[in-house]
């Protein structure tokens, strides 16, 4: 018996088969739907799809043959995946490579063998879908062709699971970086339900800063809904204006008062609009808070100022008038004296 050798980029192709995920699981629907497929279309007993691990060749998909996994050394794949075209063995016996085979003197009895090589994306091969009978037979060039066919399915199949992957880690990653940028930006972003408690679908950790509370707390009003934080004297003003702007594509743009959790008010600016869905009709409120707080206090006492210094102007400008009266009545009492 020839064992089979050991490919020179051996590291590489075991890389490729691991990066695929196929070992990771058991049997699956798509590939058993092809191996129930070829072994009906060649009439053969057993029909596989087998990957050559490192010290073994394990079966992913198998039709008529019990058996998990052999030795990767009393595998006809390992010598199928040494060599671009299909492996094909009409008569194991007759074959000096394969005729003491135990796989072929003992259970299952293998006396014929095609197998088409399955490739990773990175071109690597990892595998065969293979044919197996327990008799000798022929095998034409419009057989092998077929063959081929079918083993270019099982690539695709094992492709589009490398591209899907690829996709979904992307996307992890992308929503990620957008969570991470949402939680350290200074406001708040929120979506929200359009019932009079606001009901949070979703909002953005930096409530905390502004509110005290977590978002996980006000998230589907677990704790505290966001409209009762709003302050008594502004919050009907408030309703009224977000539902009329659902007659407008610019949305708000509003500054109110909150309570924060420690019993202080705190000013916040919030800009929103309306989201409808497919049928026009509202579904949600979305938008964006910030805490202007500092900022109002800042303006407030800009006003102070501003106030304190026309009273000073007023103040200055009558006492310059009232100076000015007395000036030309001294100077009208001189005239008349002299």
């Amino acid at each position: 018996m020839k064992a089979p050798r050991i490919p020179g980029d051996e590291a590489e192709r075991q890389h490729a088969l691991e990066h695929t995920g196929l070992l990771n699981g058991g049997a699956e629907a798509r590939f058993d739907r092809i191996t129930r497929l070829a072994q009906q279309a060649f009439s053969v007993p057993i029909a596989l799809v087998s990957l050559i691990d490192q010290d073994r060749q394990w079966f992913k998909s198998s039709q008529g043959l019990t058996a998990e996994e052999t030795p990767r050394d009393l595998s006809f794949c390992g010598h199928a995946i040494l060599i671009n075209t299909p492996l094909i063995v009409e008569d194991t016996l007759k074959d000096v490579n394969f005729s003491d085979n135990p796989l072929v003197t003992g259970a299952p009895g293998i006396r014929f063998y095609a197998g088409a090589p399955l490739h990773a994306d990175s071109g690597h091969r990892i595998g065969t879908l293979c044919l197996i009978d327990t008799q000798p037979r022929a095998f034409g060039n419009e057989q092998v062709e077929m063959l081929r066919d079918l083993a270019a399915t099982v690539d695709e199949l094992i492709h589009a699971d490398t591209v899907n992957r690829t996709f979904r880690s992307g996307l992890k990653a992308s929503r990620n970086e957008l969570a991470s940028l949402m939680s350290n930006m200074p406001g708040v972003s929120y979506r929200c339900l359009p019932d009079e408690n606001r009901t949070m679908l979703y909002i953005s950790g930096q409530v905390g800063h502004i509110s005290g509370y977590s978002a996980e707390e006000l998230m589907d009003n677990t704790m505290v809904n966001w409209a009762e934080l709003r302050h008594p004297a502004d919050a009907p003003w408030l309703t009224e204006a977000i539902a009329n702007a659902r007659l407008s594509d610019e949305g708000w743009h509003y500054e109110y008062r909150i309570r924060h959790r420690d019993g202080s008010w705190r000013w916040v600016e919030e800009r929103g609009k309306w989201v409808t869905g497919d049928d026009q009709h509202p579904k949600l409120l979305e938008g964006f808070i910030v805490d202007i707080t500092r900022e109002h206090k800042a303006r407030a006492q800009l006003n102070k100022h501003h106030g304190a210094l026309v009273l000073l102007n007023n103040i200055a400008f009558n006492a310059q008038n009232t100076l000015d009266s007395k000036i030309q009545h001294a100077l009208q009492k001189a005239r008349h004296y002299l």
